[in-house]
């Protein structure tokens, strides 16, 4: 059986083939459909709140749907928040229509699109308050990435910038996978350079083409930074780390399990002929690997599984700092529009050292 045909059969397996032919259909419609916006929902129509965060196009901000649009807009009494991502247009390449946004807007400087607001936040804040995850917590983590990447691959398309600063985490607390910038339709290779450094595959780095290995090499250190509380490769600069990258120099802690530590060597394979998940039986070896051997992937896809970990307490205490950031800016509005201009910079604000977009010539050399 080809690689594909295996991919096609343990999809299948979760969803069933109807629901399978259903989900290829209604894929294959949102790609192409172009809607238009409501011309009704406007910018007057949100409570602009405070800026979540910021990147390379712009910055998110959270806003609070006024009650009498909230009703006509999603079918809800009372308010409802919204993130509203505004997006610098001499940035973007191309402007598309999005088919998770509630609202699009444009002006002659700006992108708006509105969005779902998730309450648990990022992955990246969680783990910097909790240092890092047990296991169990990681490989439920885990499951849902790899059940992410065999969507996305089963559609040929590359996602190509896995970091914990791009996961979600629900209020039920099931992830989701945020900032498709960098992903890619790909029937074959390509060779395109992206990624952020601490997560950037050795094939990448080498001007190699590459195709699916890439997600498999981050999912691989998505893993390892779960567990251990930082990425396996360092360095003092970003040629010392993308060394470290191509050399495959890391070590697991002592503390990891076998398992962990012998899915994670398979996964951070400089030869991408010999890396787990893009041998012959492609994905389907890592969702058979020995640490994953207590995981249901068709509950976890159904979301039947119950997690049962600390972050419900920070989703709490998130939500309760939100709701006192709305008390205090109906009390008092702050002086400057969010979106003024002059306080909108679009430059992103480094977490660490390597936590930047890639330039071309910082590979010379490699």
């Amino acid at each position: 059986m080809s690689k594909i045909k295996d991919e096609r059969y343990n999809y299948i397996s979760y969803v069933g083939p109807k629901e399978d032919e259903e989900i290829v259909e209604n894929f294959k419609i949102r790609w192409s459909r172009v809607t238009p916006s409501d011309a009704n929902i406007t910018l007057d129509k949100f409570q602009l709140i405070r800026t979540l965060g910021r990147g390379s196009f712009g910055r998110v901000i959270l806003a609070l749907l006024k009650a009498e649009n909230a009703a006509k807009v999603v079918g809800a009494d009372g308010n409802k928040f919204f993130a509203i991502k505004v997006m610098d247009k001499t940035k973007l390449v191309r402007y598309k229509q999005i088919d998770h946004t509630l609202n699009e807007r444009r002006d002659n400087s700006y992108v708006y699109l509105s969005i779902e607001y998730i309450t648990g936040g990022d992955m990246f804040s969680y783990l910097r308050r909790v240092t890092k995850f047990n296991e169990k917590q990681a490989k439920f983590y885990a499951a849902q990435i790899y059940l992410v990447f065999e969507y996305l691959h089963y559609f040929d398309i590359l996602y190509r910038d896995l970091k914990p600063e791009n996961i979600l985490i629900s209020e039920n607390g099931y992830l989701k996978v945020t900032d498709f910038g960098f992903a890619k339709h790909v029937s074959g290779r390509t060779y395109t350079l992206c990624g952020t450094p601490d997560y950037l595959p050795p094939e990448i780095i080498k001007h190699k083409g590459y195709a699916k290995s890439v997600d498999w090499w981050t999912f691989g250190i998505l893993a390892f930074e779960m567990v251990g509380g930082q990425p396996p490769f360092s360095g003092k600069d970003h040629i010392q780390l993308y060394e470290a990258i191509v050399n495959q120099r890391f070590t697991s802690p002592n503390y990891f399990s076998v398992e962990l530590t012998d899915m994670i060597r398979k996964l951070l394979v400089v030869d991408v002929s010999t890396r787990l998940g893009c041998m012959a039986n492609g994905n389907k070896d890592i969702q058979s690997h020995s640490w994953f051997d207590n995981i249901n992937f068709a509950r976890i896809y159904h979301q039947q599984e119950q997690p049962q970990y600390k972050y419900v307490f920070f989703i709490n205490i998130f939500k309760l700092i939100t709701v006192l950031e709305m008390f205090f800016f109906l009390v008092r509005p702050p002086r400057k529009d969010p979106l003024d201009p002059s306080t909108l910079n679009h430059a992103e604000e480094p977490v660490r050292v390597s936590r930047h977009h890639l330039h071309e010539e910082e590979f010379k050399g490699f």
